[in-house]
């Protein structure tokens, strides 16, 4: 497994696995430096029972303990991280195949709370799938939707049948960002969402939103676009990644990046579920973690992200992750916005396709 530079951060912040977490690192800090045999002298069903409280941080922290507990924790990694989790409360195990199989195709991508959930290895009630592709696969996903038992439910601006939505090109909305960085800019990024909804045999509604881009570039320009930089997290058909994973699922924090009135219900709602939300310019923001520091130069590719390797995908020969850079800047009322160069890696006989905003 891909060693992270997240794995070196101090884990000084307060967890709700604070007390399990010390008995990880006072495991791991020994083992480095006094008795390199520790492991062997521990229960290993012990260790397997005391990844269930760790973070992800404290994980990798542990898996370098020996090679018992790196055997130990990738197999407990491997159960606890399946993007089958994140699948299934929408569809089948058959339907899951299939939109895999549909998302190594067309390379659309998850975000939002599914993968919140997925790296904190929760389950928040009610809560979306989120799903982001490009215009030309749209059609696709969604009659594979449809035929999974979901119902489409369109927009007061929408047509009421599916294909004519999909022809339809009225309800474009754009997100925005302003004002130059040493990267350029986030202008404003077309997108459109389609609804759909599937009612239960319990009573219970399962909600599936698309979001359409118009271009491959603008999913992660959307994405680096939402109200914090907690969500910022993707699925792709063979990685899971988390653009601030010691903020996000080790400190439980989230560097706020817009402003408004959705945003702060958006806010609340995460606040509830334990994380603390922090503004640029803040006193507080002196504790944010480097992976979060105003001017830090980033990349979806960068040692501080963390990317779990997910089941594979037969007969696939996707791009997969979309490489994308940033930087975290300063309006002058505080509040942060994420500006960001965008371009997606595709075969080298093609050459880079590469757009600013």
């Amino acid at each position: 497994m891909k060693k992270h530079a997240f794995e070196n951060s101090s884990p000084n912040a307060p967890s709700a696995s604070d007390s399990v977490g010390a008995l990880s690192n006072s495991i791991h800090n020994l083992a480095l430096h006094e008795d390199k045999t520790l492991s062997m002298t521990l229960d290993l069903d012990v260790i397997g029972y005391l990844c269930v409280f760790l973070t992800g941080l404290q994980l990798c922290r542990l898996r370098r303990v020996s090679k018992a507990c790196l055997n130990i924790v990738d197999e407990f990694m491997r159960r606890a991280f399946s993007v089958d989790y994140v699948f299934s409360r929408f569809f089948t195990p058959d339907q899951i195949a299939s939109l895999r199989r549909i998302q190594a195709k067309t390379n659309f991508v998850v975000s939002g709370s599914a993968v919140v959930q997925f790296f904190e290895r929760a389950m928040f009630p009610d809560s979306d799938l989120d799903l982001y592709v490009e215009e030309q696969h749209v059609k696709m996903l969604a009659l594979f939707i449809t035929q999974s038992g979901y119902v489409f439910k369109h927009s007061p601006h929408q047509p009421g049948s599916l294909l004519a939505a999909l022809k339809d090109r009225s309800d474009w909305v754009t997100v925005s960002g302003e004002g130059p960085t040493k990267y350029g800019f986030i202008d404003t990024v077309p997108m459109m969402v389609f609804t759909f909804e599937k009612e239960l045999t319990s009573g219970a509604v399962r909600k599936v939103q698309v979001i359409v881009s118009y271009r491959t570039d603008d999913v992660m320009a959307i994405i680096l676009a939402f109200h914090s930089t907690l969500v910022m997290n993707i699925i792709t058909y063979n990685s899971a990644v988390a653009l601030f994973p010691v903020s996000s699922f080790h400190r439980h924090h989230t560097l706020v990046t817009a402003s408004n009135s959705k945003v702060e219900a958006c806010l609340d709602k995460y606040r509830t579920r334990g994380w603390r939300s922090i503004r640029v310019g803040e006193t507080m923001s002196d504790d944010l973690h480097p992976e979060c520091k105003k001017g830090t130069s980033r990349s979806t590719t960068d040692s501080w992200c963390w990317t779990i390797p997910l089941s594979p995908v037969e007969d696939c020969d996707s791009t997969g992750i979309i490489e994308t850079s940033w930087e975290i800047s300063q309006r002058r009322d505080l509040d942060s916005v994420m500006y960001a160069e965008m371009w997606i890696n595709i075969k080298p006989e093609q050459g880079a396709d590469k757009t600013w905003f």
